[in-house]
C-alpha cells in the first residue's frame, strides 16, 4: 500500500514528501526500521536540497539516536540552512558527546 502510495508520485517534490509522510507513517506504527529502510532507499532521488536526509536526521534525533542523527543532520544543515535542522544537529552532536564538533557547529 505505501510502496504504491510513494511510487504513484511524478515529481521529484511529491516523491520526497510521499517519502517523508510515509516514514513518518511507519514511526509512528511502531515500523522504525521499515521507516529507515524506506528513507535510505529513497536517497539517492533526493534533491539539492537534502530533504531525505534532514528527514532521516530527524527521525534519528526523535528516538533519541544522536550520533545517527548528526551524521545525516549535517549535509542537510549545510545544504538548506535551516535553523531548527541546524538546532538539532547541535544538540545531537552534544548528545552523542561529540563537544568539538557541536562547538565548530555552534560557531558555524
Amino acid at each position: 500500500m505505501l510502496d504504491a502510495f510513494v511510487a504513484g508520485r511524478s515529481s521529484k517534490s511529491d516523491y520526497e514528501i510521499a517519502v517523508i509522510a510515509a516514514a513518518d507513517f511507519l514511526r509512528r506504527s511502531g515500523r522504525m526500521p521499515q521507516a529507515v529502510a524506506l528513507l535510505t532507499d529513497a536517497r539517492e532521488k533526493q534533491g539539492e536540497d537534502l530533504r531525505i536526509d534532514a528527514a532521516l536526521g530527524t527521525l534519528y534525533y526523535v528516538t533519541g539516536k544522536h550520533s545517527e542523527a548528526a551524521e545525516f543532520l549535517r549535509p542537510a544543515v549545510e545544504a538548506s540552512g535551516d535553523p531548527t535542522l541546524h538546532g538539532r544537529w547541535v544538540e545531537s552532536l552534544a548528545r552523542s558527546q561529540q563537544f568539538d564538533a557541536a562547538e565548530a557547529a555552534i560557531e558555524g
